[in-house]
C-alpha cells in the first residue's frame, strides 16, 4: 500500500495539510488494506498520515491483525478514547494543520479530538480521497472481474429457479448462498428480488410475495471479493408479459445501448445520462426515470464518479461504472437493466455477461 500512502501525501501537498486523520472503514482500507469494520459506533481504527509517517491507531485486539494486514502502517495499540493519543502524536510532530474526513467521524470524536487540538487548524477532507478510489489498479480490476464472474454465476442459478409460486425471499436467499458457494467474501448489498408491483421500487427488500406469470421481475445482485464488489440487475418474466411491460423493456435496452456509445475516458460524466435519459424521455417515460444513469464502484457499491445530469466531471481511464437506465411504473412495475463497464480511452469493455433477453418460459 506504499503508492497509496504516496497518493495521499500529494494530497497534502495539493491541499497545504501537515496530516490527514482517516476514519472512514472504507477508505482505512482502501488506505492500508486492514479491512476491521466498525461496529455500534465503535471505530476499528484510524490511519493518520504525515509526510514522514503513517500510522495505524487501533484496539488491543484488532493490533496483530493490523500489524500483517498493514505493513506499511505503524500500528498502535488505543484505548476507547483515541483521540486525545492521537491529538498528543499530532501535536508532538508539529502539526497545524490537520484534515479530518467530517462526514463519517462522528460528532463525540470530533468533539474530543478537538478539545485536544487546541491552535491546531481541523479542515474538512471532502472527495480528495473518494477521487482517488475512482482509478482502479490492476489489481483492483482483478478482484471485480472475480466479483462480477460470480454474480453472473449466481444470476444464471436464480434464473433457473424461477417459477410460478417462488417467492421473493427464496431466491434472494438462493442468490446469496450461490455467491459463498463460487468462492465470494460475500455480498456487497443484500440482493434484490422484486416481484410484479414491487418491481415499481428502484430498491425493494424481498418478501413473501409469490412470482405470478406475465410479471416483472427484477433481481439487483452484487458479490464482493476482498472488499471489491459486482453490480447487475436483470429484468425478466415468466410466460407472455403485459405489452407494457414488453414495451418498457425495449425502450430501456435502447436507452442503455446510448449510453453504452457515448462511454470513453474524458467523456462529462453528465453527457452518458443525458444519452440514455432522451431515450427513454423520447418514448414517454422521462418522469419514471427517477435515478442517475449509474456509478462507480469499488470498495464502495455506490462511489464515483456518478453518472447523473448535474455532474460534469470528466470520466477517467481504469474507473469502473455501472449503466442502469429504468422505467418503475407505480403499481405496475418495472423495467432495470444494469451492467459495469471498465472504461477506456478508446471506450469500454463490458463487464458483466448474465443473459440480458428475457427468459420467456
Amino acid at each position: 500500500m506504499t503508492s497509496r500512502i504516496e497518493q495521499i501525501r500529494e494530497v497534502l501537498v495539493n491541499e497545504g495539510w501537515d496530516a490527514i486523520l482517516i476514519s472512514d472503514q472504507d477508505n482505512r482500507y482502501f488506505a492500508s488494506g486492514y479491512r476491521a469494520e466498525d461496529h455500534s459506533g465503535r471505530s476499528a481504527g484510524v490511519l493518520v498520515i504525515t509526510p514522514d509517517a503513517a500510522q495505524l491507531y487501533t484496539n488491543p485486539n484488532n493490533l496483530d491483525w493490523a500489524k500483517s494486514a498493514a505493513p506499511a502502517f505503524e500500528a498502535v495499540k488505543a484505548g476507547p478514547l483515541w483521540e486525545q493519543e492521537v491529538a498528543e502524536s499530532l501535536k508532538a510532530a508539529g502539526v497545524e494543520k490537520l484534515g479530518v474526513e467530517t462526514a463519517t467521524l462522528p460528532h463525540a470524536s470530533f468533539v474530543r479530538l478537538s478539545d485536544h487540538l487546541d491552535g491546531v487548524a481541523i479542515v474538512a477532507v471532502r472527495d480528495q480521497l473518494d477521487r482517488l478510489r475512482w482509478i482502479k489498479t490492476p489489481e483492483e480490476i482483478a478482484y471485480h472481474r472475480k466479483a462480477i464472474a460470480i454474480t453472473d454465476r449466481a444470476y444464471e442459478r436464480a434464473l433457473a429457479a424461477l417459477t410460478a409460486g417462488v417467492t421473493e425471499r427464496e431466491i434472494a436467499n438462493l442468490i446469496a448462498i450461490a455467491f459463498l458457494e463460487q468462492g465470494a467474501d460475500g455480498w456487497g448489498f443484500p440482493p434484490t428480488v422484486a416481484f410484479g408491483p414491487n418491481a415499481a421500487k428502484p430498491h425493494h427488500d424481498p418478501g413473501d410475495r409469490k412470482l405470478e406469470r406475465g410479471e416483472a421481475i427484477i433481481m439487483d445482485i452484487g458479490a464482493t471479493v476482498r472488499g471489491y464488489t459486482a453490480d447487475l440487475t436483470r429484468t425478466n418474466w415468466l410466460g407472455e408479459p403485459p405489452a407494457q411491460l414488453a414495451e418498457i423493456y425495449t425502450i430501456v435496452q435502447s436507452a442503455q445501448d446510448a449510453a453504452f456509445a457515448s462511454v470513453r475516458a474524458g467523456t462529462p460524466a453528465s453527457a452518458v445520462d443525458r444519452a440514455a435519459r432522451a431515450v427513454i424521455e423520447e418514448a414517454g417515460y422521462g418522469e419514471q426515470f427517477v435515478h442517475g444513469l449509474g456509478h462507480g464502484i469499488g470498495v464502495r457499491i455506490h462511489d464515483g464518479p456518478f453518472l447523473h445530469r448535474r455532474n460534469d466531471d470528466p470520466i477517467p481511464a481504469n474507473s469502473i461504472l455501472t449503466i442502469e437506465p429504468g422505467i418503475y411504473i407505480r403499481d405496475f412495475g418495472g423495467v432495470r437493466i444494469e451492467d459495469v463497464v471498465l472504461v477506456t480511452d478508446e471506450g469500454y469493455e463490458l463487464l458483466t455477461h448474465a443473459p440480458k433477453r428475457p427468459q420467456l418460459v
